[in-house]
């Protein structure tokens, strides 16, 4: 009698053991995000508005519950920093499946970059100089600001984490020369400063009319077929233009 009881009690074990790994596996979502609830309030990374840009969408944090985040859509099919008026519901298990993007945390300001591309016969030294000039006066109080935050946190982390300029690259593009405008804004004015800035750079562009906006062209050379000769057998030369459009009949 106790063999069979013993039997009974293993087989018992073994079912309740086999439901319970079944439980675990159904449930681990809801208890990797219970779990990410605790990482995200303790931590302190994240906090209600935040704006964080996760799996490539971005928005706003509105609430933070014990299974989920709310946030609030921004930007999106607009193309500028604006709610687009849907609210996303993230699983907090987030925390540890997916890469962060936090906006807000330790200083509100990030880097943007503008590009214009000029042609090869604009002096680049003059155009240099036009593109400095107008980048410093529109984001003057950007650095500023910008530079008190930085100072927070290197007080915080140790370390500098960038030098707080405008700055301008050039590269040589194939319709001319490029010249990247890097600048810093608020992370809740980045639409409204690059619209500032390249307002800016039209009033300079219409202002310099020696600096002249390079775009692609594509040059067609067209040519007549020979109707005699040693070109009519055996065909034109075609290396001598990079395109070549036979007339249609």
């Amino acid at each position: 009698m106790a063999l069979y009881l013993l039997e009974d009690l293993r087989v018992i074990a073994t079912t309740l053991g086999l439901v319970s790994a079944a439980i675990v596996i159904s449930l681990q979502d809801v208890c990797a995000s219970f779990f990410g609830w605790f990482a995200i309030i303790f931590s302190r990374k994240i906090t209600i508005g935040d704006r964080l840009e996760i799996e490539g969408v971005r928005g706003d944090v509105l609430d933070i519950q014990l299974l989920r985040t709310t946030l609030l859509e921004m930007n999106n099919w607009l193309g500028v920093d604006q709610p687009t008026g849907r609210i996303i519901i993230v699983p907090n298990n987030f925390i540890f499946k997916s890469k962060v993007f936090n906006f807000s945390h330790g200083h509100p300001f990030i880097w943007n970059k503008i590009e214009v591309t000029v042609t090869f016969s604009t002096p680049t030294a003059g155009a240099t100089a036009v593109f400095q000039k107008a980048l410093e006066e529109e984001t003057r109080e950007e650095f500023a600001a910008a530079r008190q935050e930085a100072a927070v946190m290197e007080q915080r982390y140790g370390v500098e984490d960038a030098d707080y300029r405008p700055k301008i690259y050039t590269r040589i593009a194939d319709s001319g020369v490029t010249f990247s405008l890097i600048y810093v804004s608020h992370y809740r004015r980045t639409s409204t400063m690059r619209n500032r800035i390249n307002r800016r750079l039209i009033a300079e562009l219409e202002t310099h009319r020696h600096i002249q906006l390079a775009y692609n062209t594509l040059q067609v050379l067209a040519s007549t077929a020979p109707t005699e000769g040693p070109s009519a057998v055996l065909g034109q030369d075609v290396t001598r233009a990079p395109f070549l459009l036979q007339p249609q009949a």
